[in-house]
């Protein structure tokens, strides 16, 4: 047996605790966490409503993206209707299959919500080949192949689900149960059908249909305790029968929705498109994976060149047919009003941005009725349109307010004329078998800034101005071909030599902008050229091309002298010559504090009605380059960033140096407060 010793002090006796009990101190600032905590607890669930409007949940799972793919432009949507292996008009689980499989292979990444809003803020970039997977309905056959094919290729979607008939317990979709699994796991999220039942917005006031919404909205979001910012209809907008589009919009930005999708033709959606108008690709049964990839191919951004020679039996996808009877007759398209419509009307798909363009059409006879080539086609805004009606070859654009303003006119005297359209910056070009209609280029409306590249056809008018009921329009062409160009600046420097007028000159049918070398800022001070060309200006203004002075701006800047910067800027570019400044600095630049700074700039310069761009160099200074381009020196604008603002410009063949002198003679700039 053990013994226990015990050690007194000698001369103290030691108290018996056996029998009392052992005595704790209190805490008083315990209890009063406590309560805190308990009040706190009441007061979140009384105001649970309002906090899962601003909740967002944290992924379980994001589709990983290549090492160092971005992209900045645009991304592409599928819906899928029903996917069954027994149901006869629905998507087979097999082709299903294929599909995802087809696009994992292809290096698409699948995105979520809070990665597009955030890509839409300007806060962050989506994957390389971004598409958001939809489903248009919860339907239970769908989700479970669905689920396990997400979950197998690391991929994520979104569906968008009837809360009404969820509650009824309507067995042919997912339980609440099943949804609140799918949500947690990290591979789906949850919309609201805007439009179930048949209800087309255009029968509710924007006040109505928000409430509507919102109460849907909420409802889901305390059923599944995530935020919910998605909405979709199935209705294309028809302004004759009502101001649906309308109600729409104004109802979903009531109702706190970040994103909308309507029934639209079927393209791509880009960083600056309407929230609440997004399109999707809507999955056909009878496609196979190569059918899906030719799709998203045709309507994603295109880059590069078109041709069709219509030799196939059907139209390529990359047409996309907005009325009339469209198809491919004795080896030509055939466009040709429907009873009852005044025209047809085609769309080159991934061209809904293209600013500049070179288009040629060969027509096979001379079409009945008008025929037109339209750029920069946006409906209600201004564009430009090339076409022959009658005997005459038009050049014609449109204002906002619907007037159009004839610019040109050439008799037609071919059966089987070529028509060819250039749009560059803000003059058009137009040519017919060869010539020229034009002694100079026309200048385009100011907003006429972008749009997609279509082909219509109309009827005749009678001496009325009034299309012909009984009349058909219709026209055959034999080729086409559609190239998008890049906006071009040329670099020149302050006064011309004899070489470089000669290649501005050979060059201007190609440039947008003119860009001398006026100004720079060093050291926290402005400097100006001590001489101006003036030819410089008339040249510019006859070609209609815009004066832009280049600006540079030294590495030294500090972004503590930006203020004074900014109003220097806008005071050079008030001089009423010029459209606008080109600002000229290192790229490492445009990566710091600069960015805001150019933001700003370019803000203020909007609100004077002056334009902004953006020339990016390498680490070389402007004033000590010596030119190897006989005084001009070309930048382009990067053609994968249609909607960038300011516009970004850099070196062709990706050169990182520029010159702005001649033999060795530098440009004399003098400090602004010498002048």
């Amino acid at each position: 047996m053990n013994s226990i010793q015990t050690y007194t002090q000698p001369g103290v006796s030691r108290p018996d605790r056996r029998r009392k009990p052992r005595t704790r101190k209190l805490h008083h600032w315990h209890n009063l966490v406590w309560w805190l905590v308990l009040l706190t607890g009441i007061v979140a669930v009384q105001k649970l409503p309002g906090l899962l409007d601003s909740f967002t949940i944290t992924p379980a799972y994001i589709s990983p993206t290549l090492a160092g793919g971005t992209e900045k432009e645009a991304f592409m949507s599928l819906v899928f209707g029903r996917i069954s292996p027994t149901r006869e008009l629905a998507i087979s689980d097999a082709a299903f299959k294929k599909h995802l499989e087809a696009l994992k292979q292809n290096n698409y990444s699948s995105v979520r919500l809070n990665q597009i809003t955030r890509w839409q803020s300007g806060t962050a970039v989506l994957p390389i080949k971004p598409v958001l997977l939809t489903f248009e309905e919860a339907s239970r056959e769908a989700m479970e192949l669905a689920d396990k094919l997400l979950a197998k290729l690391e991929m994520t979607a979104l569906v968008f689900v009837d809360i009404n008939k969820l509650d009824e317990g309507n067995i042919n979709l997912v339980s609440w149960h099943k949804l609140e699994q799918m949500v947690k796991s990290g591979r789906w999220e949850v919309g609201i059908s805007g439009c179930p039942d048949g209800d087309n917005p255009a029968n509710y006031s924007s006040m109505q249909l928000a409430e509507k919404l919102a109460q849907r909205r909420k409802n889901l979001e305390q059923r599944l305790k995530v935020a919910v910012i998605a909405a979709d209809c199935p209705y294309s907008w028809d302004l004759e029968k009502g101001q649906g589009e309308t109600v729409w919009n104004q109802a979903l930005d009531k109702a706190g929705f970040k994103i909308g999708f309507t029934a639209a033709p079927y393209g791509a959606n880009y960083k600056d498109d309407y929230q609440f108008g997004l399109r999707r690709i809507r999955v056909a049964k009878d496609w196979g994976s190569s059918d899906l990839l030719a799709q998203i191919k045709s309507h994603a951004p295109r880059l590069q060149a078109f041709a069709d020679n219509f030799n196939g039996s059907n139209i390529a996808p990359e047409w996309v047919i907005d009325s009339g009877e469209i198809g491919i007759e004795h080896g030509a398209l055939r466009m040709v009003n429907k009873t009852g419509e005044e025209g047809a009307l085609l769309t080159l798909a991934g061209t809904e941005k293209w600013q500049d363009a070179d288009v040629q059409v060969k027509l096979k006879g001379q079409p009945k009725g008008q025929f037109w080539i339209i750029l920069r086609y946006r409906v209600g805004e201004p564009m430009v349109r090339l076409g022959v009606s009658g005997d005459q070859v038009l050049l014609q654009t449109s204002e906002s307010t619907g007037d159009i303003r004839q610019l040109a006119s050439r008799h037609l005297s071919t059966n089987n004329p070529t028509l060819r359209f250039r749009v560059i910056g803000r003059r058009a070009m137009a040519y017919i078998d060869g010539q020229s209609i034009l002694p100079r280029p026309v200048e385009l409306p100011k907003d006429a800034g972008h749009g997609t590249l279509a082909l219509a056809v109309w009827r005749s008018e009678d001496a009325g101005g009034e299309a012909t009921a009984n009349n058909k329009a219709s026209v055959y062409l034999d080729q086409f071909s559609a190239t998008p160009l890049s906006e071009k600046t040329a670099i020149v420097t302050a006064t011309l030599e004899p070489a470089a007028w000669k290649l501005l000159r050979e060059q201007s049918g190609e440039l947008s902008i003119v860009s001398p070398y006026y100004f720079a800022w060093r050291e926290g001070k402005p400097y100006a050229s001590e001489q101006h060309d003036f030819a410089l200006e008339t040249f510019t203004h006859h070609h209609r091309m815009q004066l832009m002075p280049s600006l540079f701006i030294a590495k030294d800047a500090a972004v503590h002298d930006a203020s004074t910067l900014i109003d220097q800027a806008l005071l050079w570019a008030a001089n009423p010559a010029y459209q606008g400044l080109n600002i000229i600095l290192e790229k490492p630049l445009l990566q710091s504090e600069w960015r805001q700074v150019l933001d700003e700039l370019r803000l203020r310069m909007t609100k004077a009605k002056k334009t902004l761009t953006v020339t990016l160099l390498g680490s070389e200074d402007l004033q000590n380059l010596i030119s190897e381009h006989d005084g001009l020196f070309e930048v382009v604008k990067d053609s994968k960033l249609f909607s960038a603002k300011p516009g970004l410009f850099s070196p062709v063949n990706n050169e990182l140096t520029v010159a702005f002198s001649k033999a060795g003679k530098s440009i004399a700039l003098k400090n602004q407060g010498d002048l």
